[in-house]
């Protein structure tokens, strides 16, 4: 403002390092330089060594807040994490990650963690690594803004399997397709099949965004072939996010992320119509007060009464496009009856004709013949047919299909309906064809029903429309349940409440009862500090107990939930508290039938048949003749018993006592609207017996096997245990039998028998040149417990071997790796090891980091194998040896990388030096080659009286880490060059600063600090890592600290003499 006359507030710009606390003061002088007052004066008068100084102003405290949300996770992996956190203000970010379950660190323990700068209003991600594959964790994050405040947080998550990848999108994507005044539509890529959910909201509104309104994107992505979302009833010129988080199925949407865009302004086209120019929108256009567009149902017209009609005793109607003509793709109409459409040119007098079909009320596109310039067109119909709405399309809308409800299976099986819509595009007429996933046809049209689906599924309907575009949409096709919900205590409140392995979850302790809800179902419970009776929720993975104690009271025999969950119930049945026994189904008025439960002994009522119970009668272990049951009473007087021990046989091999999940058929009840479990002791000691049992999954349908065979020879051997999850070392104590029919073959001259487990086949006459298949239900029991095996016989007509061996696994071990294993038990199958036919094996592909599979059909092969269901699942068919073969390419980089040279590093030596290293720490020389990808790092350190300047170090063809300033990725693209910049420090001291004196420094027992800063000094202490550790007063002269309860190291001390006046300096604690 020199030589101006300042007539406006003035905007005073402080630089980014600069950081005013609360308190910190200012001063503003006021400096007239205008001339014409005499020599030595303003132009007011008065002299110059009388201006004015404008009194000192004061900040106000600004509350540092989480930028610009709380920490949240951005991306899991098998064994890393990645998690995203900012501030509001500069800061420092210090964090630890844990098993959950794990204590807070203490303060002791945040002292001994690095420190990461925070910088203003920018996020920073935090990335853990060498974590556990499948286990649950917790970052704590302790952060420090220049202000002085510290906020604290946590963010939990669990890793992925080991070998599972994160289903994201390939890099670059979503990408723009094609933005409209009115819509977007992004495209889409993933490497691998994957579900994802989304949201559009303003980028105003980010930071109040409702995750719980997305929607999942209608059969998901495909792996490798490219989607669009239109994202529809968008404001044009504005800017947008499109949430969106991808996922695996069966999983739901956790990890959430942005893509921002923006809508177009108005884009004019034509034609036109009545002589207005059309608005160009994502599905039709807008002319004068009309917008014309394709609603889910039909093509309606916007904001406006009719549009263009055709009337049921109208014979015609001329639209005129621009009078040079256009080049117009096609035409959109909704008719009741045939049309018949004719256009032409604005030189030729030649109509042109397409007949239309009726629509029934849907539109649909027609489009003209390519590079067709239209300038007039009329339709004609017969009397009584009503032509709903015509209207050009500007450009073929891309064909959408959209499934009309969930199919779903009968219980008991029968006729599925599957029917979609077209929900707009496309060029009629079309062909549809339903096929299921593996590629059989089941029909063709918009709506088939079908009977060839026995099992829920996924089944594809594939669109072909006039001009050879092919769309596929996929639905899934549910199997009716019954009405009731599982009740599995894994609902989010008792993982809540049981936080880490090992914890029990016993309600207030208050003595009062209360009841919980887990599925279809209400339990009671009542407890204090010492006992409860009634139901609890545990997660304890132990099974082992060693004396009466509360710790040890809700352990399952088992270590975990049924079908491999983590949660379960235990229920102490009191003969004092009948009514805390009686589980509640959340019902109507007719009751719900329950298929069944599982249930199992606990650790202590495993122990007391194997040891006894103790008490008056002593350790009395379980003898011949001796069990242990529960029975399920419904409000209907029916009952149900299950014996979890059981040594009433003769015969000891048949004795035993559950020590892993049973599940206890409840079928028989019928409706019921209250279950009452009681457990009874025959035994010795029963008085003492503890009567605890350990329930799980209420409600759980039959554990039942689905699996399939191949006949390919005359005689044929298939062992039933082997495909249950019971004891196959116990077939002896397995009873099979037959149901739905026996065991009579439906197939020409083929006998079946059981021996034991095993099933015979025999007969079979490969030479028939025929398939055939059927299926057969068996029922096995072993010592308490029972599966079903549904089995599907295949008849081949091709001569298969029994035994065949994985000849080999092909891929480049530098690029990544590849595992083949045993589908039922996870053993490792290396080359050269026998495959039995129908074995199922599971195969899996990691590319190293940097790679990625080949795009092509070849990223992977497998012979003499089908895929069954997933990525990894494959059966062998027995026609040959397997081999697979797998193929890597770099990911997003020159596949032939090449060498590159640091070229140059540039910077002023009398104001700081500069060190660029490679990635095993040594310097690099100018001239030094570099590979690509490698990790450079380059370090700068201003000297004395100078500062590196902000962004003041740029390194050309390279990228900067997210999770380290000094750190760079060189991109292989070209030769790197390095500059860095200095600046001059502008900090100035206060003058009393001259006179401040440490000693002695390093220091033991104490430090004496002198001074004449006029006024009594306040002081505060900090140690190496930021961390304030000690605060006081000095005398105005100085004083002296006790030093000797410091730990050794670097502090920094900082003095204030009450004048807002700050002074620093370091010492050394030895």
């Amino acid at each position: 403002y020199a030589n101006s006359i300042v007539e406006r507030p003035l905007l005073l710009n402080f630089p980014d390092d600069l950081h005013l606390l609360n308190g910190d003061r200012f001063r503003v002088e006021a400096v007239d330089s205008v001339a014409g007052a005499g020599a030595g004066r303003d132009a007011d008068g008065r002299k110059r060594d009388e201006r004015p100084t404008v009194g000192a102003l004061e900040f106000q405290r600004v509350e540092a807040a989480w930028y610009p949300r709380a920490p949240r996770v951005l991306q899991v992996y098998d064994d890393a994490v990645d998690v995203e956190v900012g501030l509001n203000v500069p800061g420092e970010c210090r964090y630890v990650v844990r098993p959950q379950g794990a204590a807070e660190p203490t303060a002791a323990e945040w002292e001994s963690v690095t420190a990461l700068p925070l910088a203003q209003r920018k996020t920073e991600k935090l990335s853990e690594s060498h974590l556990s594959p499948g286990s649950g964790y917790v970052m704590f994050l302790q952060v420090k803004s220049v202000l002085g405040d510290v906020m604290d947080a946590r963010v939990e998550f669990t890793t992925l399997q080991d070998g599972v990848k994160p289903p994201v999108l390939v890099a670059g994507f979503p990408r723009e397709r094609r933005a409209f005044s009115d819509a977007y539509v992004a495209e889409l890529l993933a490497p691998r099949a994957c579900g994802m959910s989304y949201l559009v909201v303003p980028e105003a509104e980010l930071a109040n965004v409702d995750y719980s309104k997305a929607l999942p994107l209608v059969g998901g992505i495909k792996a490798l072939e490219t989607c669009e979302l239109p994202l529809l009833d968008l404001k044009a010129n504005t800017p947008y996010v499109l949430c969106y988080a991808t996922y695996s199925e069966g999983e739901q949407p956790t990890l959430w992320k942005e893509f921002r865009f923006s809508t177009t302004g108005a884009v004019k086209l034509s034609p036109s119509i009545d002589g207005k120019e059309g608005t160009q929108l994502f599905n039709g256009f807008i002319a004068g007060d009309k917008r014309y567009a394709i609603s889910a149902e039909t093509l309606s017209v916007w904001s406006a009464v009719g549009g263009w009609t055709m009337g049921g005793d109208e014979a015609s109607l001329t639209v005129n496009t621009h009078a040079t003509g256009e080049e117009v793709p096609g035409v959109i109409v909704a008719t009741t009856g045939s049309l018949k459409m004719e256009w032409r040119d604005a030189i030729s007098t030649e109509w042109r004709t397409m007949e239309l079909p009726a629509t029934n009320g849907e539109a649909r596109y027609y489009a003209f013949p390519r590079g067709a310039k239209v300038h007039e067109v009329r339709f004609s119909k017969a009397s009584g047919v009503a032509v709903d709405v015509v209207a050009f399309a500007t450009m073929p809308a891309p064909l959408a299909l959209e499934p009309v409800g969930v199919p779903v299976i009968p219980l008991a099986g029968g006729r599925v309906k599957l029917e979609a819509k077209v929900l707009y595009g496309g060029v009629w007429p079309m062909n549809f064809v339903w096929k299921k996933e593996g590629g059989e046809p089941l029909g063709e049209g918009l709506s088939i029903e079908t009977e060839a689906l026995g099992e829920a599924c996924k089944v594809q309907l594939t669109a072909t429309d006039a001009q050879g575009k092919e769309v596929t949409l996929d639905v899934l096709v549910a199997k009716q349940q019954p009405a009731v919900l599982v009740g599995g205590f894994e609902e989010e409140f008792f993982n809540e409440q049981l936080k880490g392995a090992g914890k029990q979850w016993k309600g207030p302790k208050d003595g009062s009862t209360i009841r919980f809800t887990t599925g279809s179902f209400s339990l009671p419970m009542s407890s204090n500090s010492t006992y409860y009776s009634g139901f609890v929720v545990s997660n304890d993975p132990a099974t082992e107990w060693v004396a009466v104690d509360p710790a040890n009271d809700a352990r399952s025999a088992a270590g975990h939930g049924a079908n491999g969950t983590t949660n379960y119930g235990v229920l102490y049945a009191s003969e004092l508290a009948k009514d805390l026994s009686v589980v509640t189904l959340l019902t109507g008025a007719e009751g719900m039938d329950v298929p069944g439960l599982y249930v199992t002994n606990t650790a202590w009522t495993s122990s007391s048949v194997h040891n006894g119970p103790g008490g008056t009668g002593g350790h009395v272990p379980f003898k011949q003749g001796d069990s242990y049951s529960v029975t399920v009473t419904a409000d209907n007087g029916r009952k149900v018993t299950a014996f979890l021990a059981d040594y009433r046989s003769v015969d000891v091999s048949q004795r035993y006592a559950l020590s892993e999940w049973a599940w206890v058929d409840l079928s028989s009840l019928g409706k019921v609207k209250t279950l009452t479990f009681s457990l009874k002791a025959d035994c010795e000691d029963a008085v003492n017996f503890p009567t605890y049992v350990a329930i799980d999954e209420l409600g759980a349908m039959r554990p039942e096997n689905v699996v399939q065979r191949t006949v390919a020879t005359s005689e044929a051997v298939f062992d039933l245990l082997a495909a249950t999850h019971l004891d196959v070392s116990k077939s002896l104590q397995t009873r099979v039998e037959v149901e739905n029919g026996g065991l009579n073959s439906q197939v020409d001259g083929v006998a079946l028998s059981l021996e034991g487990v095993q099933l015979k086949v025999s007969g079979w006459d490969v030479s028939k040149g025929q398939k055939a298949a059927e299926s057969l239900t068996f029922k096995l029991t072993q010592l308490g417990r029972q599966e079903w095996v549904k089995l599907t016989l295949r008849y081949s007509d091709v001569a298969v071997a029994q035994s065949v061996t994985l000849a080999n696994v092909e891929f480049d071990s530098q690029k990544g790796m590849v595992s083949v294993t045993d589908g039922a038990t996870g053993v490792a199958i290396k080359g050269g090891d026998a495959l039995a036919l129908d074995q199922e094996l599971t195969i899996r592909v990691q590319p190293n980091a940097g790679y990625r599979r080949t795009a092509s059909a070849d990223s992977l092969v497998v012979t003499n194998a089908e895929r069954i269901g997933g990525s990894a699942r494959w059966r062998v068919l027995g026609t040959g040896d397997v081999s697979v073969s797998a193929a890597f390419e770099k990911d997003g980089v020159d596949p032939q990388p090449r060498e590159v040279t640091l070229v140059a590093v540039n910077y002023d030596a009398a104001m700081g030096d500069v060190a660029v290293k490679n990635g095993l720490g040594s310097l690099l020389a100018v001239n030094g080659k570099i590979l690509p990808l490698e990790i450079i790092e380059v370090e700068a350190v201003a000297k004395p009286g100078y500062r590196l300047k902000s962004g003041g170090v740029i390194v050309s063809n390279a990228t900067r880490l997210s999770d380290s300033p000094t750190k760079w990725q060189v991109t292989g693209e070209g030769n790197v060059a390095v500059s860095v910049t200095f600046e001059r420090s502008t900090a100035v001291e206060p003058v009393w600063a001259a006179t401040l004196t440490l000693s002695p420094n390093p220091c033991r027992e104490w430090l004496h600090v002198e001074s004449v800063a006029g006024e009594d000094l306040r002081y505060e202490l900090y140690d190496a890592r930021g961390q304030q550790v000690g605060s006081g007063a000095l005398p105005a002269a100085g004083g002296k600290l006790v030093t000797s309860e410091l730990p050794a190291g670097v502090y920094m001390l900082r003095l204030n003499n009450g004048r807002g006046e700050w002074v620093a300096r370091r010492f050394v604690r030895q």
